[in-house]
């Protein structure tokens, strides 16, 4: 007998309220297999799909509807904020649409830049939404956090064969036309996240889960310092030293040279296989040649942010709006679209009001997330180090103009606060 659509609606709407999650994890895969040329040669969308990271920004809107489906009124959860969240949130979005109108020539990127942080506020409502009506994360947890760094390793393997395929002596231009990336740093979006997965895993599992995190950990950081990336190790470090700090299982020397162990066999691997001479790749041959020539050593970050700093105070108070780095800045000479630091993107972008409502925002986030919490410690610790991974990250580059570390942000950031509220309405209806 078949079922009416209608009597299978409701199941469906709540597989994909509890299993959305699973197309995230697929997206660097999504991204190789559909934003590849073995020629270099792109259509206008790959182009555009590279560059701005489509695949995720597509699926936050397909998780919007997903929520609406499952019953997400806006009204109604803007109304269930208090006061407080209220107030901010309601002055970050007249900040964001006094940004977007005074950008004059530019008002069309601004536009699109407001659009694309509309849809990112919308994606954290709905991930709310999703965790209260289906429960934080009710699928398989584990299954899910293999899943990042599997994908992570799945595609970096991928963009090996690619490279080894194409020749190493190859005239290719790596830098801008690997499988799947519209830059060869981009590469390390996807790595640093599941790094910090795997190294958390390791502080808070054993058995088979440990040993195929500690694969996953080796693997990816042979991989992430093979394609030249530097930026996810001070994300990392600077992430696994606020955990230390915190949490007493970071503090475990089992678990310590569990992780040196790892990382050190990726390290060596990313030394000893043998990569393109062009393409800057190598990540501990750069911090060498760094070292030889400082000037080399911030790959000209210092530049955009002294020339940041000072466009900043040319129009303190709203900024420029959202998207239009790019055409502003001399430094960024029409290519980068962001100052590569992200406390100097906000104000930029929507002043020194804008900048600070919104970073009010994050903090009030990371309050309830770590400290104003009693979930579990393995989600606390889990959540800690992927977050404070990203945000340690986005201090020496753009890693939130780009929707795929917004998205995990969120999503990792939102985790414990569910499942804190999940138990205290357990814990309520039981009383």
């Amino acid at each position: 007998m078949v079922s009416s659509p209608k009597a299978d609606n409701p199941s469906r709407l709540t597989w994909l309220a509890r299993n959305w999650v699973f197309i995230l994890t697929a997206i660097p895969v999504i991204r190789i297999l559909t934003l590849s040329s073995i020629d270099g040669d792109f259509s206008g969308m790959q182009n555009a799909a590279r560059i701005m990271w489509l695949p995720t920004f597509f699926l936050e809107i397909f998780v919007f509807f997903v929520a609406v489906l499952n019953g997400l009124k806006l009204g109604q959860a803007i109304g269930r904020l208090p006061n407080l969240l209220k107030i901010i949130l309601g002055l970050w979005l007249l900040t964001l649409t006094i940004a977007t109108v005074q950008a004059g020539t530019f008002t069309d990127h601004a536009i699109r830049g407001a659009i694309f942080w509309i849809v990112h506020l919308l994606f954290f409502a709905s991930v709310a939404h999703l965790f209260t009506k289906a429960g934080p994360m009710t699928y398989n947890t584990d299954l899910f956090l293999v899943l990042i760094p599997l994908a992570a390793a799945v595609s970096g393997l991928s963009i090996g064969v690619f490279v080894y395929f194409i020749g190493l002596d190859s005239e290719f231009n790596w830098v801008e036309h690997l499988p799947g990336f519209a830059h060869i740093r981009h590469t390390g979006y996807i790595f640093a996240p599941a790094i910090a997965i795997s190294i958390a895993q390791l502080a808070v599992k054993s058995g088979k889960m440990n040993r195929l995190h500690y694969t996953l950990l080796a693997v990816n950081t042979a991989l992430v310092l093979w394609l030249g990336s530097r930026g996810p190790v001070f994300g990392l470090l600077a992430g696994f030293a606020i955990c230390t700090l915190v949490f007493p299982e970071f503090r475990i020397w089992k678990f310590i040279k569990t992780v040196i162990t790892a990382t050190g066999v990726g390290a060596i691997l990313s030394i000893v296989v043998p990569a393109p001479k062009t393409g800057a790749f190598g990540a501990l041959q750069r911090f060498w040649n760094g070292q030889v020539d400082p000037t080399a050593f911030s790959s000209g970050r210092t530049d955009f942010w002294l020339e940041s700093i000072t466009l900043i105070g040319e129009r303190p108070l709203f900024g420029y709006g959202s998207h239009t780095y790019q055409l502003i800045s001399n430094t960024a000479n029409g290519f980068s679209k962001h100052p590569h630091q992200s406390l100097l993107q906000f104000v930029f972008d929507w002043g020194l009001i804008g900048g600070g409502l919104f970073l009010g925002l994050l903090g009030i986030m990371i309050f309830k997330a770590y400290f104003n919490n009693s979930s579990p410690i393995h989600i606390k610790i889990t959540s800690a180090m992927v977050v404070s991974t990203l945000i340690c990250f986005s201090l020496i580059d753009g890693i939130y103009f780009y929707a795929y570390t917004i998205a995990l942000s969120i999503l990792f950031v939102l985790w414990p606060i569910a499942v804190n509220q999940d138990n205290a309405g357990r814990a309520q209806q039981n009383n």
